[in-house]
């Protein structure tokens, strides 16, 4: 009596070589050709290989975390002042060069993806080295003076032109401080897990 296919190859399967479906989460992954070319890998691996729902809200969250930590960047540099327990020129040094970083890593993203779109698109692991060397580099300076923020906030003074504040700056620079080291670490932990995701250029390029 032969045998059924469906008793050899679960119901839904393909059959590639693989052994997976064509569209599954699997199959997209390992697949050589990409069927989206809107974004590269570095912004979101799902969305490269066309997971559209997934790798678009990881697009999108990956992106609104990159301005939302220029955002904060901005907010302290416009409380220079207080930015930390130092004094106002300490504090004005850290949070511009906080702000110059963040703006150096996030237009090296806007670069990449400009490659991406005028070319024929960067397969997983493509992005050259020193693109990564300083889009990674930006962000780790980042959180290093975001640290230097959270370490110092504990000894610096809100002013105002009617004398120093300290309930307003436990209000609010306490907060913005904060949420802009989360800020970083989320996009620090995002590219590397699409780093990860689309794995060595090595093993994707094609014969």
């Amino acid at each position: 009596m032969p045998t059924l296919y469906s008793a050899q190859v679960p119901a839904g399967y393909g059959t590639q070589s693989t052994g997976k479906m064509a569209n599954s989460w699997e199959g997209r992954a390992t697949s050589p050709t990409k069927a989206s070319k809107y974004l590269p890998y570095i912004v979101s691996g799902p969305l490269s290989d066309g997971m559209w729902i997934v790798g678009t809200i990881g697009a999108i969250v990956h992106v609104l975390f990159w301005i939302f930590s220029i955002v904060c960047d901005g907010l302290l540099v416009s409380r220079a002042d207080s930015a930390g327990g130092w004094g106002s020129d300490t504090g004005l040094q850290f949070s511009i060069f906080s702000l110059v970083f963040t703006l150096i890593g996030f237009v090296t993203l806007l670069v990449i993806t400009i490659i991406h779109w005028a070319t024929d698109g960067i397969k997983d692991g493509g992005i050259p080295p020193f693109l990564i060397t300083i889009l990674n580099g930006s962000v780790y300076v980042t959180i290093g003076i975001a640290l230097v923020f959270m370490i110092g906030i504990g000894g610096a003074v809100y002013h105002t032109p009617t004398g120093d504040d300290h309930a307003h700056f436990n209000h609010e620079q306490r907060w913005i401080v904060f949420l802009n080291f989360i800020s970083k670490l989320y996009v620090m932990t995002a590219l590397a897990s699409n780093i990860h995701y689309a794995g060595p250029f090595a093993e994707n390029k094609e014969d």
